[in-house]
């Protein structure tokens, strides 16, 4: 038995599951998924459990994060993806020719990144971070981030882990939520950092989004 079908079987006594399919500029990978995910989430909330698996979602973001990804003129360098849930935008970074890891706080998350990595054939580094308070002692080309602007109370501890995670000339691409304001997030990255926004669109099936989309860079970047 592969350590592929040992992981499915893992993962497949907490959640049924199958694989989707993503396409992003000419690329396509297979990411598992929880397959009766509204089922799933019923059951967890009937049993007054307070999680829910939003790890399991594909964002939106993190597809248009592999899009810009895509797009970048060097297919080359050290790139980290946080909060990376499956790891979409971190799988399609590897895909294009980065040295990739993958950073969550959920095993469960890591676990389908771990799966997805070895279906699609991919060598990534995958470990449990908590960017509120871990530090890997490394800094990176690119920073990718998707949905990790919902509580108010870990944005100076993210701006932290960007300095210390960002190399000088590196970039971060931050994807987010309309809904979500995150002014005091931005307020307090104008101290350390310049940024610029823009707004992609993305089209799922019947359905159109919007998505923000920050470049941030550190200001000495620029101080010549």
């Amino acid at each position: 038995m592969n350590e592929l079908d040992k992981l499915l079987i893992k993962v497949n006594r907490q959640f049924e599951t199958c694989f989707e399919t993503i396409k992003v500029a000419g690329k396509e990978l297979k990411f598992l998924q929880i397959a009766n995910m509204k089922e799933y989430i019923e059951k967890v909330t009937e049993s007054n459990k307070i999680e829910l698996p939003y790890w399991a979602k594909i964002w939106e973001g993190s597809i248009v994060l592999a899009y810009l990804i895509s797009k970048r003129e060097l297919h080359n360098g050290e790139c980290l993806e946080i909060g990376a849930g499956i790891g979409v935008a971190g799988l399609f970074a590897a895909a294009f020719g980065y040295e990739v890891t993958i950073t969550d706080i959920d095993e469960y998350a890591l676990l389908f990144a771990r799966i997805s990595a070895i279906k699609n054939g991919l060598d990534v580094n995958i470990k449990r971070v908590d960017f509120t308070k871990d530090n890997l002692n490394h800094k990176y080309d690119i920073i990718l981030a998707s949905e990790v602007l919902y509580k108010e109370d870990t944005y100076v501890p993210l701006i932290n882990f960007f300095k210390a995670h960002l190399k000088e000339d590196g970039l971060i691409y931050l994807a987010k939520n309309r809904k979500i304001k995150a002014e005091g997030f931005f307020n307090e990255l104008e101290r350390d950092f310049s940024f610029s926004k823009k707004e992609i669109g993305l089209r799922s099936g019947e359905n159109k989004y919007i998505i923000p989309v920050y470049e941030i860079w550190l200001k000495r970047r620029n101080s010549d």
